[in-house]
Formats: structure tokens, sequence, C-alpha cells
């Protein structure tokens, strides 16, 4: 008898964490496993490559009572006699003075949780894949024989709240980390749960990203052409890239810089890129379904971090065979060796700028990356081993 699996996320927009729970869909053994798939608000551009043996559940109605204009989801709870979605409509307006929207999902969870529905059915098998509110809504709201959940990224340096998640964590059968950094990271603020963390790296599949590459784009390429891809969040460290990107330009370089991804530090972004002159060079894109002409398009693949999980951005960017340089973060060299599949530079905007300088300019060096490059080979067997192991 084939066993039950449930995964459940956000949605399928173009994420990292969406992006792998694709590849891991597609190369899903079914003559083992009947699979559902639970989606918060049913929607995104990986939406149409979810396999066909996959069953999607969702969206889950009173998600999109949090999301547009506070009057229209008010009223709408009314007619519908949803006073408790309307209380707590009003206490997540509260919540939005929390800056830091990782403390902000957490707290809140405490107040949504009431408004939702238990899920119907019973699995072996429940897999939160991204932490927060998917790993809580199993944790309360499925029942099945075991239950893991996904952290993926460096929980210290997210400042997330340990107290909310220890509860949860307590009732996962396995917390899944997609990084060394990040499980040593849970290791440290979790000891009392050592012996259920375990790492599962990102699933990719070449053969995919490689033809999304193909897709025609209008954005020019320059003398110098880079492109980073993540969300416009502090954590990504383009302040760092903005300086970075004023350097090189007063250096008499042609440089077009492009910055693929949405987030709440855009005002702040466009604050800088004026205040820097760099409007012609420095190109916040925005959300971008499929980013994968832009890094064809690059020379350079840039990552400015100041910390990471295990950056999907990074391994699509080896799969392209793009020289790649990144900022010397906490989980840096999890993923890069300097000088042999990309460079590692100190964080701060002369070293950034000086790092792309030179290896632009070093033809040699560039050609020894993208050769150590085409070497790699993406093993997903390795991965999907370690999460049968623990479904079974």
């Amino acid at each position: 008898m084939r066993k039950k699996l449930l995964f459940v996320i956000n949605n399928l927009h173009c994420g990292g964490a969406e992006n792998s729970l694709i590849s891991l869909l597609q190369q899903l053994d079914y003559t083992k496993y009947d699979v559902d798939l639970l989606l918060f608000q049913k929607e995104g551009f990986f939406l149409k490559n979810v396999p066909q043996e996959v069953r999607v559940i969702g969206p889950i109605e009173e998600f999109t009572y949090f999301d547009g204009s506070f009057a229209k989801a008010v009223i709408k709870a009314f007619f519908r006699l949803r006073f408790d979605i309307i209380l707590t409509k009003f206490k997540f307006l509260s919540f939005k003075k929390i800056q830091n929207p990782a403390e902000r999902e957490q707290r809140f969870w405490y107040y949504l949780k009431i408004c939702l529905p238990k899920l119907k059915g019973n699995y072996d098998v429940a897999i939160g894949f991204l932490e927060k509110s998917p790993n809580y809504y199993i944790v309360d709201k499925v029942d099945a024989k075991k239950k893991m959940g996904f952290i993926r990224t460096d929980y210290e340096a997210m400042g997330m709240i340990q107290s909310i998640d220890e509860p949860y964590f307590e009732k996962l059968d396995f917390i899944l980390a997609n990084s060394t950094n990040a499980e040593n990271s849970l290791k440290k603020l979790f000891p009392q749960f050592i012996p259920k963390i375990k790492t599962i790296e990102n699933f990719f599949s070449p053969e995919t990203l490689h033809a999304m590459a193909e897709e025609k784009i209008d954005d020019v390429k320059s003398e110098l052409t880079l492109v980073s891809v993540g969300r416009l969040h502090p954590a990504k460290g383009y302040d760092l890239a903005i300086e970075a990107c004023k350097i090189i330009k007063e250096k008499g370089i042609d440089i077009k810089w492009y910055i693929i991804g949405e987030g709440g530090e855009r005002p702040e972004l466009e604050r800088l890129i004026q205040e820097n002159n760099v409007m012609d060079n420095f190109i916040l894109v925005g959300l971008k379904e499929n980013p994968h002409p832009y890094i064809k398009m690059a020379d350079l693949y840039v990552q400015t971090s100041r910390f990471e999980g295990k950056s999907r951005a990074i391994e699509e960017a080896k799969i392209h065979q793009k020289p790649i340089l990144i900022t010397n973060y906490p989980s840096a060299s999890d993923q890069i060796q300097h000088l042999q599949n990309g460079c590692i530079v100190e964080m701060n905007g002369n070293a950034i700028a000086e790092g792309i300088l030179h290896l632009h300019a070093d033809n040699e060096l560039k050609i020894k990356l993208i050769s150590n490059l085409q070497n790699t080979l993406v093993d997903n067997q390795k991965q999907l081993k370690v999460l049968y192991d623990l479904i079974d």
C-alpha cells in the first residue's frame, strides 16, 4: 500500500523553497507514495509545473482575509458571520509595528490559527516545506503519523523567537535544515532537539532551469553586466551593492546591475540609488517569475548577503556556469570554494567592487571557474534517499 504524503507551503511563487519543492515533486516515486500538496494561496509561477500525480489542495479561504483591503475583508467576514476573522484582522493591524517580518509571522500565528479549520483526512507523513506558518499548520491542523518541518535559513540570523518555535519543534518528528550552516544554527539554539535535526539540501532540475533561461527579455547588456536574485531585504546587503556599483561607475566602466526581487526595502534602496547617482546602472527589476534569462545574460552572478541558509540562487548560478562572487557571510564556504568555483570577498562596498573588477578582468580565472562548474554534477538521488529514509 502506498503511503500518503502531504506537503504544505504558502504558494508557488518563484522562490527558492518553491522551486526546490517542484524539483522534488518531479522526482518522487509515485509507485510508493500518494501525494497531496496544500497551498495556503493557490497561485504562483510554478503551479503549472506540479506533476499530474500530485493532488493540489487549496487555497485556504481564511488566508485571503489577510491580504488586501482591511475594510473589504471586514465587510466580507461580517456578512459571512466570521466574527473570529474580524477580531483577528484587528489584531493583525497591531502586529504591523513589529519590524522583523519573521517575528511578525511567528507571533501572529497564535491568533490566525483560531480561524483556520483542521485539514480533512489522515496522512502517513506531513511535511512543512518552509519555516514558520507551514510548519505550524502541520502541527496544529493536520492529522499525520509523522510530521517534519523545514527551516531554510540561518535561524539565529533571522531573529526568530525560540520560545515560539520550541513547542512546535517538540511535536515535529524531524526538523529539516537545507545546509550544514542552518543545521549547526539549529543545534546551537535547540540542543534538546539535536537527535531530530537532519539536513536535506535543495532539489534541482538542471533541464528545467536551462529551458527557462531561453526566454527572451528586453533588458540589455553593457560592458559589465551583473545580476543578483533575492528579496529586497537588509539581509541581502543591497546597500553594499549600491556602494560597490558607484565605485565601479566612477572608474569609467559602463555597468548594469540587475536586481531580481521585491520587498519592503525598496523605498530605502531607491533613495540610496538616487543619492549615489546610479539610476541608470543599478536596476531594481522587481519580482520576476523567471529570473533565469537574466542569469544567462550576466557576466557575473553576485550575492552581497549578510547571511544566508543555503542560497538556491547561487546553486542555480552554478548550474548556469556563471562566474560567481559572494560576500563572506557565515555559510559562504558551504557553497563556494574561493577561487575554485567562485570568489568570496569581505562584506563592504570597496571589497565587493574590487572583487567584481578583478574577476571581470581576469579571463584566466573566469575560464577556470567555469570549467570547474562544468564538472559539477547535480545529485538529487542522495537527497531523495535521505528523505525516503525519514519517511519510511
